[in-house]
């Protein structure tokens, strides 16, 4: 694959740990799901919106050095605190962590969150978890939590998210459980406080800039990191033995941790293309895709010496009207950007879409590529059944570009009782945009198009077809020009489950399946494909 998606994996271990993130745990520690009612109200609700508060006090005699509020709802959520408007949120399964230093005061503060709980066929479940923690100088962290002390309403009236308003007719809030939230978790990135147990959190550092620093002496050594490392190991014993653990040595451990993952050779360059861009209004498994569901955002933004002293440029202020981009693609000089950008200036956002773009790095050389006049009847057999939308653009090394598009002009099966599901997979297109032509004829959705070093398209595809008898997404891969269309790891089957590279699995139930192994490569959708260990485990 491209040097770019390797930088992408690198990354993926700084964000997954390696300069300061542990691992999201699987629970929401200590927050419950709440919402309005009594045992009587169901757990499947109709489209509604309903009121929270909580009153939370912070003591006078310490400053606050860091608090954070982590919150989400099934579906949306409006953060309010003492009156002021914090910020909101449209996918219930993540949190939302919010910066609130600024707008707590000493004494007396108000929590107040207003839910959105969305249509969805006969109704769904609602609820809201929120957790704020509060770290003063020299006091133990104030921890507050979505429980039954919080009050709630079903009738918005004036100033009700205000910190003085009489809230002693609203109802406690009541405890609800669903399936579908056992994953949902608050655990977010470190923020900025000090962990509560300093020994340990420093030695769990120490002990992981260890291992970062071997993981990158695979690829170079790093003599003067080792002895930083080593010097840093005789002040972590000598405090094991003392007992005298500080937070200068801890924020040393986890700066030189930093340093340390930074240096590794595939990190060497000084400017990190990003993407601003909030999160859609709807979640789904496609549907989120589209123009009618997207949110404005800044969009495509070049961060600049991003490790130590990062500074934004954005690239399309003031160039494209208020809008959404959708997932850039770097080209193989490093010169240019494509994405796709959808106009919210129009104000029916039933017919907002997303079509190609293409900029210079520097935000020079911007250009429409589809989406033009000439492009408007691009059409599969004529039929204008949905909006023709074009999204996750990618380079190919002919010159051309492969995308995404809903030009086949068919649904999805979730589309139903005036919902809207427009389909969408495989295309390409001249790098001006003409002889645009279809080379995927799956039935059902794809995403994501990205080349390998063999010149072939990888990409996710959603099968819809006896989806409980095989999983739903899967990677595949494609000839630039539509041959050789083949799921990666073969045997597409659910039962028995699949791994890769020789890794032994059992059928579905792991009861009475055969050991196999997925070789990559080997076979095609055929017995070749993952060999039998054992042809008989019992007699």
């Amino acid at each position: 694959m491209r040097r770019s998606v390797s930088i992408l994996c690198v990354l993926a271990f700084v964000a997954l740990g390696l300069i300061g993130v542990e691992s999201a745990a699987a629970e929401s520690g200590g927050a419950a799901w709440i919402w309005h009612g009594d045992a009587s109200t169901p757990l499947n609700l109709p489209a509604c919106k309903r009121y929270f508060r909580r009153h939370v006090t912070i003591p006078t005699d310490r400053p606050i050095k860091s608090a954070v509020c982590s919150i989400t709802a099934d579906n949306s959520f409006v953060l309010f605190i003492n009156g002021k408007r914090v910020g909101s949120g449209a996918d219930w399964q993540q949190a939302h962590p919010f910066n609130v230093k600024a707008h707590l005061v000493p004494g007396k503060n108000v929590l107040a969150v207003m839910a959105s709980n969305w249509r969805g066929g006969g109704g769904n479940p609602a609820g809201l978890l929120v957790r704020l923690r509060v770290h003063s100088t020299g006091a133990k962290p104030l921890v507050v939590f979505s429980d039954t002390q919080w009050k709630s309403s079903e009738v918005e009236t004036p100033d009700w998210h205000e910190k003085d308003y009489d809230d002693s007719s609203w109802q406690a809030t009541r405890i609800v459980n669903w399936s579908g939230w056992a994953n949902v978790t608050l655990d977010t990135p470190d923020d900025g406080a000090l962990p509560a147990d300093l020994s340990k959190a420093t030695i769990k550092r120490f002990e992981l800039a260890k291992k970062t620093l071997a993981l990158v002496e695979k690829h170079t050594q790093r003599p003067e990191l080792a002895v930083q490392l080593s010097a840093l190991s005789k002040q972590v014993e000598q405090a094991a033995k003392e007992n005298s653990f500080t937070e200068t040595l801890y924020n040393n451990v986890c700066s030189l941790r930093r340093r340390i993952i930074f240096s590794h050779p595939l990190l060497d360059f000084d400017n990190l293309l990003i993407n601003k861009r909030p999160p859609p209004s709807y979640s789904h498994m496609s549907r989120q895709y589209l123009g009618r569901y997207s949110r404005g955002g800044p969009g495509l933004a070049v961060l600049k010496s991003w490790k130590y002293n990062p500074r934004e440029k954005l690239l399309l202020d003031g160039k494209l009207p208020v809008g959404s981009v959708l997932h850039p693609d770097l080209s193989y000089d490093g010169k240019r950007i494509l994405f796709s950008f959808c106009d919210h200036t129009q104000p029916d956002r039933n017919l907002r879409l997303f079509v190609l773009y293409e900029v210079g790095v520097d935000g020079s050389g911007l250009r429409q590529i589809t989406g033009l006049p000439g492009d408007a009847t691009a059409r599969e057999e004529g039929l204008k059944t949905t909006l023709i939308e074009d999204w996750d653009p990618c380079y190919l090394p002919d010159g051309g570009i492969a995308f995404v598009s809903t030009r086949l002009q068919s649904h999805i099966r979730c589309q139903y009782g005036g919902r809207y599901f427009a389909n969408f997979v495989l295309y390409r297109a001249d790098d001006d945009g003409s002889n645009i032509r279809r080379i995927s004829f799956n039935e059902t959705c794809e995403w994501e198009p990205s080349l390998l070093d063999d010149g072939r398209l990888v990409y996710t595809r959603w099968d819809y077809v006896n989806r409980h008898f095989s999983y739903f997404q899967g990677l595949w891969v494609t000839r630039p020009d539509g041959t050789a269309t083949a799921i990666v790891y073969k045997m597409h089957s659910r039962n028995p489950c699949m791994g890769t590279n020789h890794q032994g699995h059992m059928a579905h139930h792991g009861r009475t399946g055969l050991p196999r192994d997925a070789p990559i490569g080997r076979g095609l959708d055929r017995a070749a494909g993952i060999p039998r260990h054992r042809r008989h485990l019992w007699a």
